[in-house]
């Protein structure tokens, strides 16, 4: 959830200069370097608005953590002057995330700060849209891929600590030895429940 709490901080800085302070607040929250190489766009009517184009994050010279082909967010505006961000709608078309599990057990992805600028308990959700995405999960020890593709999901939740609701549908492929060709895909649809983050790392699908 560390890149839905860096969308929002642009609102709270100065709208001229949005698209290097999404950058900038990004990676202070995420902790990696964060680029948009597209284009961005900024509306306050009818409701405050948000989208960025060809997000990527990760070092540069090396394969990205994520790519997005496009953000784009709508935010309630009377709460953002009490300090609480409500996300109306919020699209994230073509997410792409890579994960690595090393040789050592560690897991190599994104990380919320837990100082950031932004309290999650003040970010509600009321519908993420996730369209097309697609996880690549590469297990360094066995030398094994784990694939899913095609993701369409719809989320909300009372706050960026949760708890969470999920309802998604994906296609996936077993693991493999990264340099094999993938076997056939598998089509899943499954609705989750995810508590807060304070309580343990559990939830329920079916």
């Amino acid at each position: 959830m560390a890149l839905l709490t860096a969308l929002v901080g642009p609102f709270f800085v100065d709208w001229n200069a949005f698209r290097s302070s999404f950058e900038a607040q990004a990676e202070a929250v995420i902790g990696h370097p964060v680029r948009v190489d597209g284009t961005a766009d900024a509306q306050l009517l009818p409701l405050p608005s948000l989208t960025f184009t060809d997000v990527r994050i990760g070092e540069a010279g090396v394969a990205p953590l994520m790519t997005v082909k496009r953000f784009a967010v709508r935010v309630e505006l009377f709460p953002l002057l009490t300090g609480e961000v409500r996300v109306v709608e919020m699209a994230l078309d073509e997410p792409s995330a890579n994960i690595r599990i090393t040789e050592e057990g560690g897991f190599e992805w994104l990380s919320a700060r837990e100082d950031g600028p932004i309290d999650p308990r003040r970010v509600v959700l009321e519908r993420v849209d996730i369209r097309n995405g697609r996880v690549s999960v590469v297990d360094l020890r066995r030398k094994a891929e784990y694939v899913v593709t095609d993701i369409d999901a719809l989320v909300d939740a009372r706050s960026l600590a949760g708890p969470y609701k999920l309802d998604a549908a994906v296609s996936s492929t077993a693991c493999r030895p990264a340099s094999a060709p993938p076997p056939a895909s598998r089509t899943k649809r499954a609705r989750c429940g995810f508590p807060r983050k304070s309580s343990p790392p559990t939830g329920r699908c079916r």
